[in-house]
């Protein structure tokens, strides 16, 4: 095709079209700069060129390719970025610092993230406080000495857990119109991390050494009454007692059909609603989400591969790891196929563990 097309000489800087009045043009967005070097990894590798290249050929055609955001996440490194040095590396960490909100911007776990303690890993490990309303401090008359409050340092450690996708697709879609393949690049990394994301935090399985705990593991079931009023109630007051009557910002987990049903009712603002699809029909699950501690990477990783094999499996996946067992596999090299993987590093965990109240099987009517 014409922006594939390999040149002799060095490709010019692509000219940006005039914008009407003098418009600025629109800033990127985190998700905006990660699908735009996956598509340049996805070209650059599909025709055996340079990064550079590839996207000198792309912005001939898509101007918004030439900015310096996109430049500067797709560039090779030509020296050390530090956040110091303006117009390398300083602008860039601010923009693309890893944010919920745009990867899976419906996902419970980005709402709880928002309303939460939302932490960066910078090595290993995190330690994340528990929450002892009991350790503070008091008022004292003029002159008195200051109470001294005992220090702790129980908590629960936050480590390097992954998730990841795989994506799929042909050399032709590859090749074909950038616009397409950008499309379906941020469609599918938005649904597939949500879902995979939400359907782990609200699940009842314990952390491991590769996931963390669910919310519901370790929660207090309450028996529904049959009516909305009735079982927030009820809710409400195992909170409560769980949390020894701290509760700061609570919330329902919901899924639609239930949040349909709360949102018609007159007091539907008493508490706010987390709507999504990934929680059990029937099942509303209520927490403070002050409790919610959640840590990342900076970014997610992005690697490209033409000659890998994928496992397709999805009925049996633990036997993905014996590779003479694996079936059905589809060779990339031998498709004439591609292979994106994204990989997100993420764990969470609540600072009062248990202290979720869930009901199942309601039946709230309109």
């Amino acid at each position: 095709m014409a922006i594939f097309e390999a040149k002799t000489k060095t490709a010019s800087a692509p000219v940006v079209p005039l914008r009407p009045l003098s418009l600025t043009p629109k800033k990127a967005d985190g998700l905006d700069l990660l699908v735009r070097a996956a598509v340049v990894q996805a070209v650059a590798y599909a025709h055996g060129m340079s990064i550079d290249r590839a996207l000198a050929a792309i912005a001939q055609n898509h101007p918004r390719y030439g900015n310096e955001a996109t430049q500067l996440i797709c560039r090779a490194a030509t020296s050390p970025a530090t956040t110091f040095e303006e117009g390398w590396a300083a602008e860039f960490v601010v923009s693309m610092a890893a944010d919920y909100q745009q990867l899976m911007p419906r996902s419970a776990f980005a709402q709880l993230a928002a309303q939460g303690m939302s932490l960066t890993f910078e090595r290993g490990e995190i330690m994340v406080p528990n929450f002892t309303p009991s350790a503070a401090g008091a008022f004292i008359r003029e002159g008195e000495p200051i109470p001294v409050v005992q220090g702790e340092t129980t908590g629960q450690l936050l480590t390097r857990k992954k998730m990841a996708c795989i994506i799929g697709y042909s050399r032709e879609v590859a090749e074909g119109a950038v616009v397409t393949l950008e499309g379906l690049l941020r469609t599918r990394i938005q649904e597939s991390t949500a879902v995979a994301l939400d359907s782990v935090l609200l699940d009842d399985q314990p952390g491991t050494a590769f996931r963390p705990a669910g919310l519901l593991n370790g929660a207090i079931l309450v028996t529904t009454s049959g009516g909305m009023q009735a079982d927030l109630q009820l809710l409400a007051e195992a909170l409560f007692v769980a949390t020894d009557h701290h509760v700061r910002a609570p919330v329902l987990i919901v899924n639609w059909a239930q949040a349909l049903a709360a949102r018609l009712q007159a007091d539907r603002s008493v508490i706010p609603l987390i709507v999504s699809p990934s929680s059990e029909a029937g099942t509303v699950i209520m927490l403070d989400a002050a409790d919610f501690a959640c840590a990342s990477g900076q970014i997610p990783r992005f690697e490209i591969s033409k000659e890998a094999a994928i496992h397709y499996e999805d009925t049996a996946p633990e036997h993905i790891s014996d590779a003479a067992m694996a079936t059905p596999v589809r060779s990339l090299w031998q498709t004439d196929s591609l292979g994106l993987r994204m990989i997100l590093e993420a764990d969470w965990c609540l600072r009062r563990p248990g202290a979720v109240a869930y009901a199942r099987n309601v039946q709230w009517q309109r």
